[in-house]
């Protein structure tokens, strides 16, 4: 997935608000739990199985737009908020490291854009506590 990483980067590391915040969907036959895993870590918004019905995928992504979504941005991570994700970490703080994060709520809108509701900066300790 090295050439797949690369692009996720560029994509949600990129000064162009409109491209950071773009939706990004992976689609795989059959995905493993480790390439959902990764795509997750990789600031995917969402992983869908194929084949999938048409109603079940213009859900998927009508869920991308016109809904407030919140986005943390940390020194190795940018994008959707993961911790609600099937492959999160089962114990609070399992995965949190500590330091400083920043939280943005964000509505995508086809016509446009990208509107940010709400950027604020955060400093965490390791235990979790803000």
């Amino acid at each position: 997935m090295t050439a797949l990483q690369g692009t996720a980067e560029a994509i949600r590391f990129c000064p162009s608000r409109r491209v950071r915040f773009s939706p990004m969907i992976y689609l795989a036959e059959a995905p493993s739990i480790e390439a959902i895993t990764c795509c997750i870590n990789m600031g995917f918004d969402d992983v869908v199985s194929l084949p999938s019905t048409r109603p079940r995928l213009l859900q998927r992504l009508y869920r991308q737009v016109g809904e407030p979504t919140t986005f943390y941005e940390t020194a190795g991570y940018f994008g959707p908020d993961r911790r609600h994700r099937i492959t999160a970490p089962r114990r609070p703080g399992e995965a949190r490291l500590g330091g400083q994060f920043r939280r943005l709520e964000i509505v995508r809108n086809l016509l446009s854009g990208v509107t940010v509701l709400q950027d604020g900066n955060y400093l965490q300790d390791a235990a979790g506590v803000q």
